[in-house]
């Protein structure tokens, strides 16, 4: 598939873009006051996360085992919530809008290998730039580890265990 570059008609100032596969999504990025409460329902989620990242690294724990607490307690109603805001941000490759449910659902019948990472990113790129700069690295780790787990970055073998490789 050929990659669009259309960008809607708003400002391209609040606009950012996302690849995923081989299709280039347009979003509207937050505008601050929006921020704080996106970026506080992406905090109580994404927190948690954080912090079991940080115990499996200090423990020099496997990545398996990392994932294995990560999705024990996987509060999916509040991440289905946040990546539907995301994703109704997002504009199709042809400058269509994803918050209009009939071209969503026609969108991702076509490309539904793009759905969940889309609604990934999406709150990546919406969330990540308000965040403190220690919060904003140790996320964007985490998005690597996710990518690593779906086959999108390298990863290779230390200690027994696996972990993301330094192209991650």
């Amino acid at each position: 598939m050929t990659q669009h570059s259309a960008a809607p008609s708003r400002g391209l100032d609040n606009l950012g873009f996302i690849t995923v596969n081989d299709n280039r999504y347009p979003i509207d990025k937050l505008n601050p006051l929006e921020a704080i409460a996106f970026g506080n329902r992406v905090m109580a989620v994404v927190g948690p996360l954080l912090r079991a990242m940080l115990d499996a690294s200090m423990q020099k724990s496997c990545l398996s085992r990392f994932f294995d607490g990560l999705f024990t307690n996987y509060p999916s109603e509040l991440w289905t919530g946040i990546m539907n805001d995301a994703l109704r941000r997002c504009y199709t490759p042809h400058n269509e809008p994803l918050h209009n449910q009939a071209i969503f659902n026609e969108w991702f019948r076509r490309y539904p290998g793009d759905l969940f990472e889309l609604g990934l990113m999406g709150v990546y790129s919406l969330a990540a730039d308000f965040f403190p700069r220690p919060l904003a690295i140790q996320a964007s780790n985490l998005v690597r580890l996710i990518q690593a787990a779906m086959g999108k970055a390298s990863l290779f073998q230390t200690d027994g265990c696996t972990v993301p490789g330094p192209d991650a």
